[in-house]
Formats: C-alpha cells, structure tokens, sequence
C-alpha cells in the first residue's frame, strides 16, 4: 500500500479522503489509535490553516484524535520523506500542495519518490496568491511595484516560504512577465515568510491569499493585486495582476 497524500489550499471538505483510503478503510476496527497529519512547512501557512480544518473535519467523522505535525523546512521536502517512510497503516497522512511536484525537480537527492510513494486522495480545493507589500514601501499600487522594481533592478528583497514554494514560483512568474528582477529571500514556511515582511525584513511577497488575510486584517501588510483571472470576492476593490498591467499573468494554487 502507498503512503497518503492530501495537497491542501481553500478547503472544502477532507471527509471525501477517507473514502479513497485503501484496505485500511474495508477493517471495521479503522481507526484504532490517532491519526497523523503531517504539514511539511511551519505553522501559520495555508497549508497549516487548511490541515488543521482537514484534520478537525477528519476527527469529527472518524470518531478519533488527528494530530498535525508541522515539519517545515527545504521547501517541504522534509515533511515530504516523513509522510513517504511512515507505515503504510492509513494513520499518516500528509498534506501538501504545488510544492510536491516542483521539489521533483529541484531537489535532485530526495529520499523519496513523490510517484512511487505516495497516493493522493483528494483535492481539497484552490486559491489565488495575493501581491502584498511591507507597509511602509512606496509602492501604493501593482503599477507603482513593478515601476520601483524596473528602477531598481535587484534592490527589493521578496520572501517565500522556501525554495519551490507557490510564493517563490508566483513571484518568478512576476519578474519574468513583467520584465522585473527582485532579489528572493527564502522563509521556512509561509507564516514567516509573511513575519518578514510585515517586520520589513522583505519588501514584498506573493503568498497563498489565506496565509495574508489575518495580517491584512490587522492593518499590517498592505494589498496591491491578486493573482488570478479574476478578482477575490473578499477584497473586490483590490485588481489582479493582469488588470494592474501584466496581460499574461496568473498565478493559482491548486491543491489536490
């Protein structure tokens, strides 16, 4: 039996999974101890605020405990090989997103094979990145950004939460759509990645639109775009990065 994989964004409902675990499932004793869900970055990302609802949903329905793990590091990589080498036993599950697929080819000495080793189960739904600056940079818009950006090549710092991350990947699109070049600062995760910036560690990030929305709460990031084709309902006043100017632009993290 191969190991699970849940790959995470918006969430809609992690109860769809359990119908697609093999044999585990089919043994009426299932389940007889906690669940694990592993989160291979820190906590505070979307993919750390989508597992913990997939987790609660989980525990409600299966009558059990799910414990979130958060192992964060090389761009989820190292959580990646936990969820990979755990017993095949359907009491570890691993939630992931993008990234997965990306580390295939970025990291040439995994200790797994994201194809041989794991299933995935379910997609759990997706979400557009949000363009959000530090607030004291001078930038006020998407136009003014990319404008500072093109003055300034490779001055302004960006934060990700790792190398291959869906920030790091959006924000590569960006310079290379928009003819910029800004200098890549990589976070263990994207709840960091986004401390940096509102510390002004970084200028700038393009983080999954979850993992901003408490911060853009607070008044302590300031929006400038959204990265998909259309505009994020919860922020209508805010454009897309297409509408700012950068035709060819679109950037959506889909999570399976």
């Amino acid at each position: 039996m191969k190991r699970i994989l849940v790959t995470t964004g918006l969430v809609t409902t992690g109860l769809a999974a359990l119908s697609l675990l093999p044999a585990v499932v089919q043994a009426q004793s299932y389940p007889q101890r906690p669940i694990r869900l592993i989160v291979p970055f820190s906590p505070g990302g979307t993919s750390d605020l989508m597992g913990r609802v997939v987790g609660e949903r989980l525990g409600d329905g299966l009558g059990t405990t799910v414990v979130v793990d958060n192992r964060g590091g090389a761009g989820g990589t190292l959580g990646a090989a936990l969820g990979a080498q755990a017993a095949p036993d359907g009491y570890t599950l691993l939630v992931h997103h993008v990234g997965l697929a990306v580390n295939e080819t970025l990291y040439a000495k995994k200790s797994y094979d994201a194809l041989k080793d794991l299933t995935a189960v379910s997609r759990l739904g997706e979400t557009p990145c949000a363009v959000v600056v530090n607030n004291g940079l001078a930038a006020k818009t998407m136009q003014e950004l990319i404008a500072l950006a093109k003055k300034q090549p490779g001055k302004l710092n960006y934060s990700s939460a790792g190398v291959g991350s869906a920030a790091h990947l959006a924000m590569a699109l960006l310079e290379y759509s928009a003819g910029v070049n800004l200098n890549h600062v990589p976070f263990k995760g994207g709840g960091p990645s986004m401390i940096g910036v509102v510390a002004g560690q970084v200028d700038v990030s393009i983080p999954a639109y979850p993992t901003a929305v408490p911060h853009l709460k607070a008044g302590k990031l300031r929006i400038l775009a959204v990265t998909g084709s259309k505009r994020e309902q919860t922020v209508p006043d805010v454009p897309t990065v297409q509408e700012a100017g950068v035709p060819d632009y679109n950037a959506v993290v889909k999570l399976d």
